[in-house]
C-alpha cells in the first residue's frame, strides 16, 4: 500500500513537472524556438518514468527516475547560477518573473523526486539486506 502510494506520488511529481515544462514552453517571451523545443523534449523524456511509476515502479524504473531527475537539478543549479545570468540565459533583472517561479518550481520538485526515489530504493535495499542471501 505504501509503495504504490509512493509511485503515485513520483508519477504525479513528474505529471507536475511535464505540466511545468509545457507551460514555459508556450509562455510569451520565454526564449526563441530553441529554448521552447527543449522545454518541449524534457516533457516528453519525463513521459516514461511517469508512466513506469504508474504502471510498474520497479526499482529499475525508480533509479532511472533518480538519474533523471539529478540531471535536471543539475541542470536547474547551473541555470540558476550567477554565471548563467552574466551569459544571458535567465533576466537578470530587478525581481522575480514566471520563468524565475518555473525555475525555482522545478527544482523544488526535482528534489522532492529524489527523496521518494531515496526512500524507495532505500527500503528495497534494506528488505533485500534482511532476506539474507539464499
Amino acid at each position: 500500500m505504501v509503495r504504490s502510494l509512493l509511485a503515485e506520488a513520483g508519477a504525479a511529481v513528474g505529471a507536475v513537472c511535464v505540466s511545468l515544462h509545457v507551460v514555459a514552453s508556450l509562455a510569451p517571451g520565454h526564449g526563441g524556438l530553441m529554448a521552447r523545443g527543449v522545454l518541449l523534449a524534457m516533457s516528453a523524456g519525463c513521459l516514461p518514468c511517469i508512466r513506469g511509476l504508474w504502471l510498474a515502479p520497479t526499482p529499475r524504473v525508480w533509479a532511472m527516475t533518480g538519474v533523471m531527475y539529478a540531471a535536471m537539478l543539475i541542470a536547474h543549479l547551473v541555470l540558476l547560477s550567477p554565471g548563467a545570468a552574466s551569459a544571458g540565459l535567465h533576466h537578470g533583472g530587478s525581481g522575480p518573473t514566471w520563468t524565475d517561479l518555473g525555475m525555482w518550481g522545478g527544482l523544488a520538485l526535482a528534489v522532492v523526486q529524489l527523496v521518494l526515489v531515496s526512500v524507495v530504493l532505500t527500503a528495497r535495499l534494506g528488505t533485500v539486506a534482511a532476506s539474507g542471501p539464499r
